[in-house]
């Protein structure tokens, strides 16, 4: 199966679903929309170009997006909530414990909601911490463990939700995770 492909194809798809495009002058001074095509600055072209402008995420949205997906139970975990899908939990909500906070040492750990999302395998860990995007991160509690943890105060729309649907796919049974990717194709199409 292969899932990468697929998702980025369905992502690239609905990308304006999930953004808000606008236009900003390369200049401090903006335009409005219908200036924007005909602006000029000192007689200098003005340079116009769509801008993604991206809220950041809440649980509220994280449990929208999870509900959203096939097979997928809402519940609570060691007191925290929690999304599975054939009974596998795919994510859930991951506050800090007192020993995480003392690890941190004398950096501030970061504020706000964190949930954690499973992920195929270590490897695949590895690959989504290289990205570097920004609100993904992990503490030395998951060494080991596939799932990466998530800033939501940080973090864009985009993002989380690539990384909801692949915590899905990793768990999801795999008919389910090839019917869902099918009919996202279909979708596409």
């Amino acid at each position: 199966m292969k899932r990468p492909q697929a998702l980025m194809r369905f992502v690239r798809a609905h990308r304006a679903r999930f953004s808000n495009e606008t236009f900003r002058a390369a200049s401090s001074v903006r335009p409005t929309p219908r200036a924007a095509k005909h602006a000029t600055f000192h007689s200098v072209p003005v340079l116009v170009r769509p801008v993604t402008i991206a809220r950041m995420a809440s649980l509220e949205e994280v449990s929208r997006l999870a509900s959203a997906m096939p097979g997928v139970t809402e519940g609570h975990r060691y007191g925290h909530r929690s999304w599975f899908v054939a009974g596998k939990s795919f994510l859930w909500e991951r506050p800090f414990s007192k020993a995480d906070i003392k690890q941190f040492g004398d950096t501030t750990p970061p504020e706000g909601p964190i949930i954690a999302v499973a992920v195929d395998d270590l490897g695949e860990k590895e690959a989504v911490l290289a990205e570097q995007r920004g609100g993904f991160f992990t503490i030395s509690h998951f060494d080991g463990c596939p799932a990466v943890l998530i800033q939501l105060g940080v973090v864009l729309k985009r993002p989380l939700r690539e990384a909801i649907v692949d915590g899905w796919l990793a768990c999801a049974p795999q008919a389910l995770g090839e019917e869902y990717l099918r009919a996202a194709q279909k979708r596409d199409q």
